[in-house]
Parts: C-alpha cells; structure tokens; sequence
C-alpha cells in the first residue's frame, strides 16, 4: 500500500473538495481521474455514481464508497442579501450557529440565527447564510436558489497521524476504497470502484450502483461514527464489521468469512452492532442478489459536520478490503449458506 504521510496527502486532498449531495460531479471526476491509471474504463451514470473497472481473473469484486457529505441548499434571499437554507442531510441547526458555510460557486458565507428565536428551539428556519453580498462589488448580491454548500471547517492535521474537520469521513472511506480497488486491479483481479453519490439523501446511490453492477461479492466502505472512550468499536482500532444497523443484519456465513480472512491475513477486524445510523451496506444487502459486507471507517465524530479519523485506520481499512477482494473465490461455500 503506502505510507503514512501519502495517507495524509491522498485524504486531505479529497476533503478540500466541497460535494453535499446532489453536487458530488467535480469530486467523482477527480476520483475516476486518479483510477484511470489502472482501469480499462472509467463512466458515470445518470445519478452521478462515478466507476472504475479493471477486467481481469476470477470473481467480480464490487468496491464502493460514498463521497457526498451533509450540507444545506439555498432556499430565498431576503431584501437584504441574506440567504434561508434548509439542510440535506441531518437535520441538526443547533450546530449552525456562528459557522461558516462554503458554496460550491465559492462563495463563503455566516451562518447567523435570528436573535428573537426561542432559546430551547432550534430550527432551521431561524437561520440566515451572510456573505457580505451588499459590502464588495466581486461577491454576487444574491446566490441563486438551489445552490448548495456545506458547513465547517477545513480538515487539518491534528498531531502526527490524526485527521479533523469536515468531510474526513466520507474522504477517509474513499481514500481507503481507492486504493484497495488499485491494488486488485493491479493483482490482475476483476474488479469495480463505486463512488457512490447522495448516501445523505436515503442512501439513493447505493441503489443504482448495485442494481447496475452484477458483483460476485460486493464490499461497502462507509464511515461508522464511534463513542469517545469506548471498548469497541475505537479509532486507532482498525476496520470496523458492521454486523448489525437499522438497515443490515449480516448474515452470519459472511461474518465468519469476513473474520476468517482478516484472521489468516493477519489484518486488525473490529465489530459493532449500532441501533442507530442506517448505511449503504444494509440498503446493497437488501436489494443485492450476491453477498455484501460492510466495512466501517471507524470516525470519532463531534458533530454531523466535524470528525476525526487515524491514518493507521485509513491504511488497515484499505489492506482489509484488498484481502477480502483476493480471497472473494473461497466464498462459495458461504454463499451457498445465505
């Protein structure tokens, strides 16, 4: 794979890309950029899902990862340039008050709530965007309706090996997600990357992806937010297998599959089961007509819109799924149990 300042590069240049759902096109097109070198095609479909496929021996691998992030789209500007958003995604306006919001034109704007809004209320119709529209003449006097944009601060490193800030877990996801699919294809494996649009909106991507995709095992990397100080899942701990969450029950012949390679590999293997937080591996396994696993990125999330992942994470997840890929011909066995 590679090393730990690589890691860091790779995740903080996918964070600097601004895609809330429904606006992920420019970080799809990177993303297939970089996977081109060791793809025999690259495409897009109607939805937005970027791919990636390698042709090549044995069972078709299906690897996918989300790339959107939360944010919020323009719904009116008032009078005095001042912008009403809802958000998309979690609906959480008690963490707007005195953010920054940035566009995907660019524009950065305050998120301000209005001073006559009840104090145990928090709505977000309270809530305007300012972007100085009446102060300088090279800022539009009004952002259009639909526009959208997302809420936070720019990742940094936190300490050697620590990433924070907006968007690390999609990012993370997907750093790890790319890799894994460059190493099968580079294996000479017969492999497909999904970069998967609009998880924060029902989890719409997903759907196309797999009914488009005839996968012989298909694995889901998605961000699995973790409790501070708990026993497990923790970040720094490795992958995550979600054996349970409010759209997945994994069958068990997957979960002996999933742990027996990461056992004879040697790779790090946390479990949890979450009773909140739905995901895009429980909406493949219902609709999948082959085996799904799903992959957590352990994140150490403050808010919807600030986290923090580990790099070692980042790298155990992508080596996790490169060995369940290579090793997705020993499945028969347990596909014929589901």
């Amino acid at each position: 794979m590679t090393n730990q300042a690589v890691w860091r590069d790779s995740l903080l240049k996918w964070t600097r890309f601004i895609a809330p759902s429904g606006s992920e096109h420019a970080l799809v097109q990177a993303l297939l950029q970089d996977a081109a070198a060791t793809a025999d095609a690259t495409w897009s479909d109607a939805l937005g899902n970027g791919y990636a496929q390698k042709d090549g021996q044995g069972p078709h691998v299906l690897i996918c990862a989300p790339v959107d992030e939360p944010g919020v789209m323009v719904l009116d500007v008032d009078a005095d340039g001042h912008e009403r958003v809802a958000p998309i995604g979690p609906d959480a306006p008690a963490q707007w008050a005195g953010r920054l919001v940035r566009f995907v034109d660019g524009t950065v704007g305050l998120l301000l709530r209005d001073p006559q809004a009840p104090a145990d209320r928090w709505e977000a119709s309270q809530f305007s965007v300012d972007v100085a529209a009446g102060l300088r003449e090279s800022v539009p006097q009004k952002l259009s309706v639909g526009l959208a944009g997302v809420i936070g601060e720019d990742a940094v490193e936190l300490g050697e090996g620590s990433i924070a800030g907006r968007a690390v877990g999609p990012r993370a996801a997907v750093t790890a997600a790319l890799a894994a699919y460059a190493e099968l294809a580079q294996a000479g494996q017969r492999v497909t990357l999904a970069l998967v649009v609009q998880r924060q909106t029902g989890h719409r991507g997903i759907r196309t992806v797999v009914q488009s995709t005839a996968a012989d095992l298909t694995i889901v990397v998605e961000p699995i937010p973790i409790r501070p100080g708990g026993d497990e899942p923790r970040l720094g701990g490795g992958p995550v297998l979600r054996l349970r969450d409010p759209l997945l029950v994994l069958p068990q012949a997957l979960q002996q599959f999933a742990e027996r390679v990461a056992s004879e590999a040697g790779r790090r293997l946390q479990r949890a089961v979450l009773t909140e937080d739905g995901s895009d591996a429980g909406t493949a396994l219902r609709i999948a007509r082959m085996p799904v696993i799903g992959v957590g990125m352990p994140v150490l999330a403050a808010s919807p819109y600030a986290a923090r992942v580990q790099l070692e994470d980042v790298d155990e997840t992508a080596r996790l799924v490169a060995v369940l890929g290579k090793r997705a011909d020993t499945l028969t066995a347990e596909r014929n149990m589901l």
